[in-house]
């Protein structure tokens, strides 16, 4: 009976706790099992609160029968030390706290310590009774219930460490998708960027997924080579077929370089065919994207359309090419210039001289032929010239009041000795009521009328020339006739054309460079007018200038001394001239003094400014300088005279005819400049107009 009376309390309480899990649902069931089995009518049930002290205890449930009065109420109770150790025992009642037993009416006390953490008061207000002793009864239970409440705690724990992971886990997956969420918000702001940023900066981009070969081209991409987004397929092949061949081994190359390794990206350019058929410059840029294990996934970059910065290259490069050339013509025709007119100016000054000093008929003439040769090889340089700076744009007319008739004279004059010659009628016809004076350049006018005339003379055999000048809508035309051999209309066709000429008989025949109508009609159309002509074969030509008829002012001339018109023009004039080639000496010594000038030489700069140190500034009126001489050249000896005398007037005598020389001796501090070969008449008038001028401090 005893055995099985143990045993029947074990099985109940078995099936009370089996499989139970909640620690607080344990104690209260067990308790309200042991309170059948014992006819106990209250029980206690209370846990150890470690964070309060060993002897402090926390009140679980509480059970009066079958009801429960309370569960977890979390009072915290004091216990003494008969009821903290670890043996079962009956107690009285009135040990207990007074709060734990009601209303005092419990007497006994039965102390079931389950473990070191829990305990169970049984109370009663009789003594029980019992025919085993109660050691023997509970001893086995508590043993069984100890097992039970530390797998129930166990599983608690585990709950709680698992509700905690969950938790965490929730948590951790709220932050991880908020982040999520953060981050594809950034994405899209990024993209949303890029695509603002691709379109402000006209950037077409694709994306190579070298993974599944798939490739993206922006529709940017395909319209700068003028295809809409759907008529260009998203393969590799695309750019293959579209790309320059020439250009496209190059890329490859770069591509197989990022593939295997040796590097990260790469930037070039190459051509691609637009959809009308021209080539558009790409601008290239690429990166190269790889894995965890440096292996590619994938490259992507940008194209820009660069054609028109090339264009600007290209344009840029042509004209540096142009100016260079320009450059290095301008170069050697100045060196060619100089070259000739450094001779030709002996050739000239010494034909003069014999023509003068050989009374002679036959020398005489032959002097005067010499001269003619070399004036007309000195014309041919000057053609040359002018039509090199006309090509260049930097040939430059002035506009000027000047005597019209006193330019037409000039020209005229030059040109009839040639035609009487050749037995040639010379006409001359003005009309009346023109204006005296007008504006524009005296000398091109000259240069043009001399060109025209000559023409007419040269290819006049037999007949007339004539010259009308009359002012007809507003414009002054000047209309050159001849009865000449004339042209035909193909031969019009070329005739203002440089290095033209009517054909290569015309210049076996006659001559020429080919260049002085088309000079002609260049510096017309410089100061405004034109040159039209008219002609049929054998019947003779007509030329006809037209240029703007601007009325002027009389401009009154400084009166300049009166000097004879041939020799002592400069007569009691002291010069000093700087010129280091021999005849060059002998030549300006000559035309000066037989104009009456006394005329001291030096070899170079150095040289003149050592003369005006020893003689004095004051015993020389004007100084002639040379300007490429040895041991100091005439731009440095003319800068040191300014700083010796700044009144002395120095003109500079050079080869170099080209404009800029001229400013170079203006920006030296020379009054004027003339060419070699010296045209004496020009010379001398540049000389008087100075030496009027002069005011200067010695």
């Amino acid at each position: 009976m005893e055995r099985e009376y143990i045993l029947s309390i074990l099985y109940d309480l078995t099936l009370t706790i089996g499989g139970e899990t909640q620690l607080d649902t344990l104690f209260r069931q067990v308790l309200q099992r042991l309170l059948y089995h014992t006819a106990f009518p209250a029980g206690l049930v209370l846990t150890d609160n470690k964070t309060e002290g060993a002897a402090t205890y926390c009140r679980i449930a509480t059970v009066v029968g079958d009801h429960l009065l309370e569960q977890r109420s979390g009072q915290k109770v004091e216990l003494p030390a008969t009821l903290t150790d670890n043996s079962i025992e009956l107690l009285n009642a009135t040990a207990l706290p007074a709060d734990l037993n009601i209303n005092e009416k419990y007497h006994y006390c039965l102390k079931l310590p389950i473990d070191d953490t829990s305990l169970i008061l049984l109370l009663s207000p009789h003594k029980p009774t019992s025919k085993l002793p109660l050691t023997q009864i509970f001893k086995p239970v508590l043993a069984n219930l100890s097992r039970s409440i530390l797998l129930c705690r166990n599983s608690e724990q585990l709950t709680r460490t698992l509700e905690s992971d969950r938790d965490q886990a929730r948590s951790d997956l709220a932050i991880a998708l908020e982040r999520s969420e953060h981050e594809r918000s950034l994405l899209q702001a990024s993209e949303q960027r890029f695509k603002l940023a691709m379109c402000a900066a006209n950037d077409g981009l694709w994306d190579w997924n070298l993974q599944t070969n798939e490739v993206y081209y922006s529709p940017r991409w395909k319209s700068m080579l003028g295809y809409e987004d759907h008529e260009l397929e998203n393969a590799f092949s695309t750019w293959e077929q579209l790309v320059k061949a020439d250009d496209k081994t190059k890329t490859l190359a770069l591509i197989d370089d990022c593939m295997v390794g040796k590097s990260d990206g790469f930037e070039t350019e190459f051509r691609m065919r637009h959809k009308a058929g021209h080539w558009v410059f790409i601008l290239s840029r690429a990166v190269m994207v790889r894995d965890n294990k440096g292996q590619p996934v994938r490259m992507a970059g940008t194209h820009v359309d660069i054609s028109e910065r090339k264009a600007a290259e290209r344009a840029k490069m042509e004209k540096e090419k142009a100016e260079a050339t320009a450059q290095a013509k301008s170069q050697f025709l100045a060196n060619m210039s100089h070259e000739i007119r450094t001779p030709l100016n002996g050739v000239l000054g010494l034909a003069k001289m014999g023509e003068r000093e050989n009374s002679l008929e036959q020398s005489h003439e032959l002097f005067q032929q010499i001269g003619t040769s070399g004036q007309h090889l000195l014309n041919v340089v000057n053609d040359i010239l002018d039509f090199s700076k006309i090509d260049a744009g930097k040939l430059v007319v002035e506009n000027q009041p000047f005597m019209l008739m006193t330019s037409v004279d000039n020209a005229v004059n030059l040109i009839r000795n040639q035609a009487e010659e050749k037995h040639l009628l010379f006409h001359v016809d003005v009309a009346e009521k023109l204006p005296p004076w007008v504006k524009g350049d005296a000398l091109r006018l000259e240069q043009i009328l001399v060109n025209m005339l000559s023409n007419a003379v040269k290819f006049t055999e037999h007949g007339e020339v004539n010259l009308r000048v009359l002012a007809q809508d507003g414009n002054l035309l000047f209309r050159v006739s001849d009865t000449g051999i004339g042209m035909s209309e193909n031969q019009l066709a070329q005739l203002f054309k440089p290095f033209e000429q009517a054909d290569s008989s015309t210049t076996r025949r006659f001559g020429g460079t080919g260049l002085g109508l088309a000079i002609s009609i260049n510096l017309a159309k410089i100061m405004g007018g034109d040159i039209q002509a008219t002609s049929r074969m054998y019947e003779g030509s007509e030329f006809i200038l037209t240029l703007p008829f601007v009325p002027a002012e009389q401009v009154n001339e400084p009166h300049a001394p009166v000097t004879p018109t041939t020799g002592g023009r400069l007569q009691g004039v002291r010069l000093l001239a700087a010129e280091d080639v021999d005849i060059n000496r002998l030549i300006l010594e000559d035309l000066l003094m037989e104009e009456g000038a006394q005329v001291i030489f030096a070899e170079n700069g150095q040289q003149a400014l050592k003369l005006l140190q020893e003689q004095g500034v004051s015993n020389f009126d004007l100084v002639l300088m040379d300007v490429q001489m040895p041991v100091m050249d005439g731009y440095e000896a003319t800068r040191r005279i300014q700083e010796m005398a700044p009144g002395l007037p120095v003109i500079g005598l050079t080869a170099h005819a080209l404009e800029k020389e001229r400013e170079r001796c203006f920006a030296a501090g020379m009054v004027d400049h003339v060419t070699k070969p010296i045209d004496p008449e020009r010379l001398i008038a540049t000389i008087q107009r100075h030496i009027t001028r002069r005011s200067y401090a010695p």
